[in-house]
């Protein structure tokens, strides 16, 4: 597939990219678990180091061993949707803080997928700009998935498949969650530098509490719930 011996560094780079492009191509179309492992890689396109081409050597290596990855999208059951009985649409958010060494800015992503369907929307990458805390990089990311969520709201209601209930967005940053909820703004030293990114989320996200039944080793704040648990709460 690619030449043993390469003449030039432009070579190289032009190999690494190919790689990296390939890699990008299947994620897209059936492998959403390969989305950051690929914005990873792309870090290095402009000047491919040693350990760039062994990390891409390795996600080759886990396809080889995975030929068989495929999407398969299957319902779960038969839906009445002339009556307005139709399948609840969901998303899921996480980021993390300052993981890139060169420029300290953070990765994260989401996925979004009918109810008990496979992945049908996913994303991973970096932040346009250095986050500050955990806080600031969960709640960039949650921007960027409010914003795919009200393109497919309006998608899904054009299509006429909008089951009219709130998109429930999952995240597992604790301030985020009350933050989004919060009916006064409350805006500190670090906080007020991404006002318009939390203005986007805020004006999306409305928390609703309910009363249900939570076992303790669902508790930990750091991890979002099961949804088992959400659709108790529904």
């Amino acid at each position: 597939m690619y030449k043993r011996e390469l003449a030039t560094h432009a070579e190289v780079i032009n190999m690494y990219r190919a790689i990296v492009a390939s890699i990008g191509w299947i994620a897209k179309q059936v492998g959403p678990s390969l989305a950051h492992a690929h914005s990873t890689l792309g870090r290095a396109m402009h000047a491919p180091s040693l350990s760039a081409f062994q990390a891409a050597k390795h996600v080759m290596r886990f396809l080889k061993g995975h030929v068989d990855m495929s999407l398969q999208y299957t319902r779960p059951r038969v839906f009445d949707w002339r009556n307005g009985d139709l399948p609840q649409w969901h998303m899921q958010t996480d980021a993390s803080l300052a993981d890139d060494v060169a420029d300290r800015k953070s990765q994260g992503g989401y996925v979004g997928n009918w109810e008990d369907m496979a992945a049908s929307t996913f994303s991973s990458t970096k932040s346009p700009r250095v986050c500050t805390s955990t806080y600031q990089a969960e709640s960039a990311h949650a921007t960027n998935a409010c914003k795919e969520i009200e393109y497919k709201r309006n998608l899904f209601r054009f299509l006429r498949v909008l089951r009219e209930t709130p998109t429930i967005l999952e995240v597992d940053n604790y301030a985020t969650f009350l933050s989004a909820g919060a009916p006064i703004r409350k805006f500190s030293p670090r906080s007020k530098q991404f006002s318009i990114e939390e203005s986007t989320y805020n004006s999306v996200l409305k928390m609703v509490r309910l009363w249900c039944d939570i076992a303790w080793d669902h508790c930990r704040l750091t991890l979002r719930l099961p949804m088992k648990v959400l659709r108790q709460m529904q």
